[in-house]
């Protein structure tokens, strides 16, 4: 590839996100991204010197191209047709750094130490923030510098997910993890209680589950997830159990209740479609709308799994979770990135660009043992040609 091109490229991938940050307008500014987004840029500056090589790219490499390519295209023909492109834009995004990305061999020791810095001033940032005033919200939970409690704690466990990929000394690992879960818990946060053994599972162990084993744990992940408020609403209807509250130090919210009623709505509007819609979606952001159309509220449904198949059907929904399989099921640290991604999708999280982006950073930080092997050949080959 020419450098020409992959300048280019790292020029789409530096522009796109600027349609969905908007960070001059405060309402629209995501803090969490941009912040990520940064790191993602010195990576690819880091990776810049071998930019020719494309000797590593793997059959296995073209497995995770396919759904890309296929979100890609079925968001795109939905963009065009409702005027909704914030999810044509995440797809191609991720398509484009994913090739970028890849397009270098992977020189581990630049890419860990990065990974192990940013993690640091990530977590010293966070820390600090707690001595600041108004990094609460309405309800006294720490968010930092981030829109909610929730995405700031997402986003310091996806970090810390990368670093213990670094392995570093046990006594350092258990201290992350103990800060880590320190601040997570002044974010007050369902999200982050579920995200924390997930994590705590993986700091204890030195080795990814075998691949059958994650395929089975990430596949009843999706069904206990995909399924809870479905399940909930049923228990509510028919063994009285009227609602479940979740209390803070300031007031108690009805969470529970209204996220029900949101998948209710969205999960009737999607049944009452065709089998077209069911299979191709009713279009980009139709459930949001249908929850304005219906609850008079702009709220997003708070179940990814949920409004990804309103939006985009069972085809989206498959070529989604296929993509997220894909990129998780080889190394310990892209595995349980890929049970956080899951979790995530309880909290309108799917189109969060720094999941995406530490996904595919520890897919190509630590390459299926395929690939590196393919590499080491090809070079092999070409210093004998030489």
């Amino acid at each position: 590839m020419k450098k020409t091109t992959v300048y280019a490229t790292f020029a789409a991938i530096l522009l796109l996100p600027l349609s969905y940050l908007n960070p001059l307008f405060p309402g629209d500014y995501k803090f969490d991204h941009l912040w990520f987004f940064a790191y993602i840029t010195v990576i690819l500056l880091t990776w810049s010197a071998n930019i020719t090589d494309r000797s590593a790219f793997k059959f296995y490499d073209a497995l995770i191209l396919a759904p890309l390519l296929g979100l890609s295209l079925l968001t795109g023909i939905s963009a065009f047709m409702t005027g909704e492109f914030k999810p044509f834009l995440f797809y191609i995004y991720a398509l484009l750094a994913f090739l970028v990305i890849l397009t270098p061999p992977p020189p581990v020791a630049n890419q860990t130490n990065t990974t192990k810095f940013f993690f640091l001033v990530t977590l010293l940032g966070a820390a600090l923030g707690t001595l600041l005033p108004d990094l609460t919200n309405e309800q006294g939970r720490y968010k930092f510098l981030f829109p909610s409690p929730t995405v700031f704690s997402v986003w310091l466990i996806a970090c810390y997910a990368l670093f213990i990929m670094e392995n570093p000394h046990r006594l350092t690992k258990y201290a992350a993890f103990a800060a880590t879960s320190l601040i997570c818990l002044m974010t007050d946060t369902r999200l982050s209680i579920a995200f924390l053994p997930i994590v705590l599972i993986y700091t204890f162990i030195n080795r990814p589950f075998r691949t059958s084993t994650y395929a089975f744990l990430y596949t009843m992940t999706t069904i206990m997830l995909g399924s809870l408020y479905y399940v909930y609403g049923i228990l509510s209807k028919h063994a009285g159990v009227e609602q479940i509250h979740h209390s803070h130090e300031i007031s108690t919210d009805n969470s529970y209740e209204t996220r029900t009623y949101l998948f209710d709505i969205t999960f009737n509007s999607f049944n009452q479609s065709d089998w077209t819609h069911k299979i191709f979606g009713i279009g980009a952001e139709s459930a949001r709308n249908e929850v304005i159309k219906t609850a008079g509220i702009d709220l997003l449904p708070h179940s990814d799994f949920m409004r990804i198949l309103h939006d985009f059907g069972f085809l989206g929904l498959a070529l989604h979770l296929t993509l997220i399989y894909l990129l998780s099921r080889h190394t310990r640290t892209s595995q349980v990135l890929g049970l956080l991604t899951l979790t995530a999708f309880m909290h309108n999280m799917i189109y969060s660009y720094f999941l995406i982006l530490a996904l595919i950073v520890s897919y190509t930080l630590t390459p299926p043992l395929s690939r590196q092997e393919h590499y080491i050949l090809g070079q092999h080959n070409n210093n004998q040609h030489a």
